[in-house]
């Protein structure tokens, strides 16, 4: 039983590093991409790629479609990352409920049988 408890925390441990590697992955990728789409969104606001309804119309889209909808994309796949480490810490939990719990059988089975 030991062995399968330190197998499960190694395997919990590498879970938590791929974890925070995707965190900051996703957090890097939102952070590019809206850089990307501020500087598209001044130079139009500016008129320094263009001018004129299409321009405003870029700049609305940007503000109020994409922007919004990849802060949402991130917070998403935030919260399914969160959702995935409590996972493993849910099951981290039972099997130390489990081992707990094999031990005392095996010492009262002992006191039993013997």
């Amino acid at each position: 039983m030991a062995n399968a408890g330190v197998l499960l925390e190694l395997t919990k441990s590498n879970l938590d590093g791929a974890v925070e590697s995707l965190r900051k992955a996703v957090t890097t990728i939102q952070n590019d991409m809206l850089s990307e789409i501020m500087n598209d969104k001044a130079a139009a606001e500016g008129g320094d790629i263009w001018q004129g309804e299409g321009a405003n119309n870029f700049v609305n889209e940007m503000t109020g479609n994409i922007q919004p909808e990849i802060e949402d994309m991130t917070t998403s796949l935030l919260e399914y990352l969160n959702m995935i480490q409590m996972g493993a810490e849910n099951v981290q939990a039972t099997d130390n409920a489990l081992v707990s719990n094999a031990g005392d059988l095996r010492a009262e089975c002992q006191s039993i049988y013997s």
